[in-house]
């Protein structure tokens, strides 16, 4: 397992809607001026996940949302999300991924 990391999956008219985060960020509130991401909401509470399934698991998700800058190194490097398209609330770096 990767305790840095972790995932949850939600099914939404049945396709995989996949959450990832850095467990550290878990429970927290990011703020920025005009944008908020709330950490502690049960949507983010995933579980520890290994890599190789992370991998795995993102190739069936139609939307990812990753939020952490562990998270995002991880996906980034498996050019799973461009680096392009990771953005920042505060210092904590985000990135939504939609696969119409």
């Amino acid at each position: 397992m990767n305790p840095a990391i972790s995932a949850k999956r939600h099914i939404r008219d049945g396709k995989l809607l996949l959450v990832v985060c850095d467990t550290a960020l878990l429970g927290k509130k990011i703020l920025d001026e005009d944008k908020q991401l709330d950490l502690s909401a049960v949507y983010y509470q995933g579980t520890a996940i290994l890599e190789g399934d992370l991998v795995r698991t993102c190739g069936e998700a139609y939307i990812i949302d990753c939020v952490g800058p562990k998270a995002i190194k991880m996906l980034v490097a498996h050019r799973i999300i461009d680096e392009k398209d990771v953005l920042k609330i505060g210092d904590t770096p985000y990135s939504l991924l939609y696969r119409g």
